[in-house]
């Protein structure tokens, strides 16, 4: 029987979401000693989010990943032999599937096209775990909440990112994540880590715990999250980083225009 490498599971909510996508990977048990490979085309940008979880039987993740105009997005590959499907046809085996398994088989002895961990190297792109922990916090509250106080670790920003803002945000208990609003060209989506919590959408509130998603597309309801719980509310966010954007705020009749690093509000 074939195993597939991975199974692609869409997220309640992605549909809805059109400038930033999110897949999550699930690698069955017998594929767990491989790693995803990570393939970007050639005249394509892209930056990529993401939050694994292990454990000895499966393998999970979250890849948040920036559409950009192109021909071709984001493609997550692997096969069971450990090679990239991107090899130039000149080099794949012409003698059947059978001599291929063999031939990659002796490549991987010879350590030649094998990822291996390197635990003593620091790289930008990776942070680790206790890295994560070891942050201290900064405290934000919103300009028009003064109730919205945030303790924010800025993950994003230290993997180089700027196309996409990456936040684990933590709420204590009573408080919310920011002034009631909706973006009409940026997107944001949260994927909640712990605690307990209510997520109020175009004047509707649904109950939100850990493993929820949400997904908020251009132009869509306004939205805030609240900790009504007794426990601090941890989530992931992320959000795009354009140049220009509109922020309307409802309940407080006010609307944001974004220009660079220039900002104005005016009555709605």
């Amino acid at each position: 029987m074939k195993i597939p490498a991975f199974m692609d599971v869409p997220l309640p909510g992605f549909h809805a979401v059109a400038q930033i996508g999110v897949r999550l990977l699930i690698y069955p048990p017998v594929f767990a000693r491989h790693r995803g490979e990570i393939r970007c085309a050639q005249h394509t940008k892209a930056s990529v989010v993401s939050m694994v979880r292990s454990s000895p039987s499966v393998r999970c993740g979250i890849i948040c990943m920036l559409r950009m105009p192109s021909p071709t997005s984001m493609e997550v590959e692997r096969n069971p032999f450990g090679w990239a499907n991107n090899v130039e046809p000149a080099r794949r085996c012409p003698d059947g599937a059978r001599a291929w398994r063999k031939k990659s088989r002796t490549r991987r002895s010879a350590g030649e096209h094998v990822l291996k961990e390197q635990p003593s190297k620091q790289i930008r792109e990776l942070v680790k775990a206790a890295d994560i922990d070891k942050m201290n916090a900064t405290r934000s509250v919103h300009t028009l909440n003064p109730n919205a106080v945030r303790l924010k670790k800025s993950v994003g920003d230290m993997t180089g990112l700027t196309q996409l803002g990456a936040h684990i945000i933590t709420l204590m208990p009573g408080h919310e994540s920011s002034e009631y609003h909706r973006h009409l060209y940026e997107e944001e989506c949260l994927y909640l880590l712990s605690g307990q919590g209510e997520a109020q959408i175009d004047e509707q509130i649904h109950a939100i715990g850990p493993g929820d998603f949400l997904g908020f597309a251009r132009g869509g309801p306004a939205h805030v999250v609240v900790n009504t719980g007794s426990e601090p509310l941890v989530f992931l966010v992320v959000g795009q980083r354009l140049e220009q954007d509109v922020c309307d705020y409802p309940r407080k009749g006010v609307r944001l225009y974004i220009a660079g690093e220039n900002d104005a509000y005016v009555k709605l």
